[in-house]
């Protein structure tokens, strides 16, 4: 079994999730929420600690759940920010979502 925490608000709460995450614990957490700073740094440091041996990323999340076109760039930068992270940290496991919890059609993703 593999033992993870989620992080929100991952780059609000930097200093705190840097200070307290758990040796040998995974980790997760959105890289981008409107209004919010992009958090791939936070988690960048947070491997950097050699205590979260996994990561998971959600690339975007919208409040009302309805991904419009300009989330598709949202989501290819952020999949290029994780990339970065995952040629960086070869050692660590890496999950990527796109989106999350979304009221997306098979038309709709295939078109994206």
């Amino acid at each position: 079994m593999k033992w993870g925490l989620d992080y929100k608000a991952a780059a609000k709460y930097q200093r705190v999730i840097l200070r307290h995450h758990p040796e040998g614990w995974g980790a997760g957490g959105f890289v981008h929420v409107d209004g919010w700073p992009n958090s791939i740094s936070t988690f960048d440091k947070l491997l950097k600690t050699g205590r979260c041996p996994w990561l998971r990323l959600e690339l975007a999340w919208a409040d009302d759940h309805r991904f419009t076109d300009k989330y598709i760039k949202v989501v290819e930068k952020n999949a290029k920010l994780a990339r970065g992270l995952m040629e960086k940290w070869p050692g660590i496991e890496l999950y990527i979502s796109p989106v999350t919890e979304h009221q997306l059609t098979q038309v709709q993703w295939r078109s994206s």
